[in-house]
């Protein structure tokens, strides 16, 4: 569940009449198509615009082998986001998604049965930062399902620290499985200095499993009826 975002791609710095590449992305469709192709039925909840971008959103999603049964369109804007080099090569991000659409997702898109039979519901901190309404989606979804997966997915341009870890205090009890990154949403929201603490924490806070994402380093995992992992 989440916002999904159009995507304007150029490899150079952007500037009036550059090439570029358009499609969708956002954490939300990344997960569930990342699901899909590994054989998962799945399922996106989220909301597009009511129009002929949204249907050609909607489109490419179930083009990726998700279900669009839980995605609503209603009048207003896509979100979007601009990625470009700068003259030094380097990838920027630059993004129009203040009162998106997709921000309109609130709690009363949320079907407690339809979460509650679900194998395990996706959630991310990127949902929770873009509006209260979506904030509460997430809340709700975490107190009905069976399996709800919290992604801190930290993003200071969004939310600030206070807001962001509050999330993670509250979602943490309700989560199967939480996968904070280290080290910089372990140090950020959790005040630790190593994966292993970042776990202790975590599972202290009430969460059933932790897995640690430390880059190229590999994962700590720890959890109900696990050994301590790497």
């Amino acid at each position: 569940m989440g916002e999904i975002l159009v995507e304007v791609a150029t490899d150079v710095a952007f500037a009036h009449g550059v090439p570029a590449q358009l499609g969708i992305s956002g954490d939300a469709l990344n997960v569930a198509a990342a699901a899909a192709a590994a054989g998962a039925r799945v399922g996106l909840l989220s909301v597009l615009t009511d129009d002929d971008l949204g249907q050609a959103i909607a489109a490419r999603i179930a083009e990726l082998g998700i279900s669009t049964r839980l995605v609503t369109f209603r009048t207003g804007q896509q979100g979007v986001y601009l990625v470009h080099s700068d003259p030094e090569g380097q990838r920027e991000f630059s993004y129009a998604r203040s009162g998106s659409v997709g921000s309109s997702l609130g709690p009363d898109d949320v079907d407690p049965a339809v979460f509650a039979s679900a194998g395990a519901v996706v959630a991310g901190g990127i949902a929770c930062a873009i509006s209260e309404s979506s904030r509460a989606a997430v809340m709700k979804a975490a107190a009905v399902s069976r399996r709800f997966v919290f992604d801190p997915n930290f993003r200071p341009r969004l939310t600030s620290v206070e807001d962001a870890t509050a999330a993670l205090l509250q979602l943490a009890p309700r989560s199967y499985l939480v996968t904070p990154s280290f080290p910089g949403e372990t140090s950020a929201l959790l005040g630790t200095s190593t994966p292993a603490e970042a776990a202790a924490k975590l599972l202290g806070l009430g969460a059933t499993n932790v897995a640690v994402t430390c880059g190229a380093e590999g994962i700590q995992l720890e959890g109900e009826g696990l050994d301590s992992t790497w």
